[in-house]
């Protein structure tokens, strides 16, 4: 045994007096397979730093050499060198000790620092000792602790390379508006987060001059109310928008609705509402509606055409689904297959949001977990290259006829598209046209009652053409 100047003691220590310490910022030590091998071939080149265990008696805790004691006890030794240093008392040092060591290596996670950092801070130190003690900018170790504050999901993301500690650090700017920061934050490996955070901001400095806005009105004899009874028996005059800053005193809002308002509308404030609507974000005021006039009683014509078109618009609903079933059924049975699967798979990925359209056709579900862009992305690559090349083209075009609405189709089955005389009457007839060459999809019954339901106006039509012409002529 040997004893330093530095009362440090050189000892060989049973394997089972030595235990790990709940400190160490490392929570998984990792594989220590290779370094087990090596110890066994030489033995433990540099000894573990211990210290006398704070609550057991005759054991002792390590301060630095985890993985070699996790080594050593899978390479079955029953001693290993250990220096034990008795200058060591409190866990402060400790843990600043074990941090020194572990930043020192090129595997530790970022949420094992940023543990390891808060928890020096937690011991007492500022953010200025730990970044002096172990040498790293104050930066770091801020974005560090403030990773500590986040989600253990966040965590993750962070250590994986799915989410920056750039993007922790603008979450973070939301900690005193927690509803906030956490909808942003589970947004913080997304690709769309630049466009959230700035949202974020935005509904923040609405907030922020919302309250300002609302003193001001009442101060001069606005009555505020949501926007919901608003829209119950009143009826919208204007909007100011309040992110152009909405002044907070009474005389400059008075002045400001002047500008707005003629005087026989100020004179009579008691009569409007003010709105501070939050989701458009713009101050909106209204007055009472008055009485709407009731619509006569249909009569038994025009009851019968309603009921027709319902039952035309009910069968048309049908046959969308029954639809969209053939177009999935045909695109299973292709006639030939060609090389050329990769190029249109990648096309498609690249299409944006009718890319889901295209993986629904074919009847692709995206796993649970795979959530960003990129993962998708990569995800949809490989599933599209399953599909034959006649597919993955008939269902790009099947698509393509098929988007500009909410409901896929939804043009193709929309009764007034099949009056002759309207504008997109055309444009349907020659998409069924296509449809029909290519998946063979004839004529359904919801689509011959939409055809007669307007064919009586179209003979009336006709009919009166036909007799105009006969005068001039």
């Amino acid at each position: 045994m040997m004893t330093s100047r530095f009362n440090q003691k050189l000892q060989h220590l049973s394997v089972s007096q030595v235990r790990p310490s709940s400190l160490n910022p490392r929570a998984d030590v990792g594989d220590v397979s290779e370094l087990a091998d090596s110890i066994r071939a030489k033995g433990i080149v540099q000894p573990l730093t211990v210290r006398e265990h704070p609550s057991i008696d005759g054991d002792f805790e390590v301060i630095a050499g985890h993985r070699r004691l996790a080594a050593a006890k899978k390479a079955g030794l029953l001693s290993i060198p250990c220096i034990v240093d008795a200058s060591v008392k409190d866990d402060k040092t400790v843990l600043q000790t074990m941090l020194i060591e572990n930043v020192q290596r090129a595997n530790i996670t970022k949420s094992e620092e940023a543990a390891a950092i808060q928890g020096m801070l937690d011991l007492g130190m500022n953010i200025n000792q730990v970044a002096k003690s172990i040498g790293r900018k104050h930066e770091t170790i801020e974005s560090r602790v403030k990773l500590a504050g986040m989600s253990e999901r966040t965590q993750k993301l962070v250590d994986s390379g799915n989410a920056t500690l750039d993007r922790v650090v603008k979450v973070d700017e939301f900690k005193n508006h927690p509803e906030v920061q956490k909808a942003l934050e589970e947004n913080i490996d997304h690709f769309n987060f630049d466009w959230e955070y700035n949202r974020a901001k935005e509904k923040l400095d609405w907030l922020d001059n919302v309250s300002q806005a609302q003193e001001a009105l009442e101060s001069i004899g606005f009555t505020i109310i949501s926007f919901e009874e608003a829209r119950e028996g009143y009826k919208r005059i204007t909007n100011y928008n309040l992110q152009d800053q909405f002044p907070g005193d009474a005389p400059t809002v008075a002045a400001l609705t002047k500008d707005h308002f003629s005087a026989e509308i100020l004179e009579n404030i008691a009569d409007y509402r003010v709105v501070l609507n939050h989701n458009s974000r713009v101050v909106q005021w209204w007055m009472v509606e008055d009485e709407p006039e009731r619509s006569p009683e249909p009569t038994a014509e025009e009851l019968a055409e309603q009921k027709l078109r319902e039952e035309a618009e009910t069968a048309l609903r049908t046959s969308r689904v029954t639809f969209v079933e053939h177009l999935k059924d045909v695109i299973s049975k292709p006639k030939k297959i060609k090389d050329a699967q990769k190029m249109l798979a990648r096309y498609i990925v690249g299409m944006g949001y009718q890319r889901k359209d295209i993986a629904e056709l074919l009847s692709i579900d995206i796993p649970e977990g795979v959530s960003t862009f990129e993962q998708v992305s990569s995800f949809l690559v490989e599933e599209l290259q399953k599909f034959t090349t006649e597919q993955l083209a008939l269902a790009l075009m099947l698509v393509q006829l098929g988007s500009g609405t909410s409901t896929p189709y939804y043009f193709l089955f929309d009764l007034d598209r099949f009056d002759p005389r309207s504008h997109d009457a055309s444009v349907t007839r020659f998409s069924r046209e296509v449809l029909r060459d290519a998946v063979g999809w004839q004529e359904s019954p919801g689509e011959k009652l939409a055809r007669e339901f307007w064919q009586p106006a179209i003979d009336t039509e006709n009919s009166s053409t036909a007799i105009n012409d006969e005068v001039k002529f």
